[in-house]
């Protein structure tokens, strides 16, 4: 049976990306039309035109696939999902199999080189904005940290699950 959903929280790239990553399309588009149709090549060394082509083709499913990317952080009393879709479908991660969840404060641009699901430094992180962040560390060594819009309502959740202590002010690296 399947457990209900305590929390959940889901992000998307942020527009002005996107729009910017279509702008670029567009402009190459229209680079691609004028040495393909008009003869007139597209820089210094350019590329044939079927091989423009197909990178014209490839790029613009790239972009439209970023463009649906999404990332959804699920908690229910079992353990949480951190799925990444269409690329990663993202596997429960039970509580029992935690050694350590902390309270701390964290810089997303030093730390992380932003928002969004980053997987580096030997940690993932979910980092939607909130402070401080939730990092939980698994027997096993691996580490991730979340960060939820709602950060508030997310830390109230794990203390229901008595995963962390309540007064978490009092542990939160400044």
């Amino acid at each position: 049976m399947e457990q209900p959903i305590l929390f959940e929280e889901s992000t998307k790239p942020y527009k002005g990306i996107i729009l910017l990553l279509m702008i670029s399309y567009l402009l190459l588009i229209y680079g691609v039309v004028r040495q393909v149709l008009y003869g007139i090549p597209l820089g210094n060394k350019p590329l044939t035109d079927v091989h423009l082509i197909i990178f014209t083709i490839c790029l613009g499913i790239s972009i439209f696939l970023f463009s649906r990317m999404r990332t959804t952080l699920k908690i229910t009393e079992e353990g949480f999902y951190l799925r990444t879709i269409p690329l990663i479908s993202g596997d429960l991660n039970r509580w029992h199999r935690l050694k350590e969840i902390r309270i701390e404060k964290y810089s997303p641009i030093q730390e992380h080189l932003g928002f969004g699901f980053r997987d580096m430094n030997s940690q993932t992180s979910y980092l939607a904005g909130g402070q401080p962040g939730v990092k939980l560390e698994f027997r096993n060594g691996d580490k991730v940290l979340l960060a939820a819009r709602d950060q508030e309502k997310l830390i109230s959740i794990l203390n229901k699950l008595k995963l962390i202590v309540p007064d978490y002010d009092q542990h939160a690296v400044n």
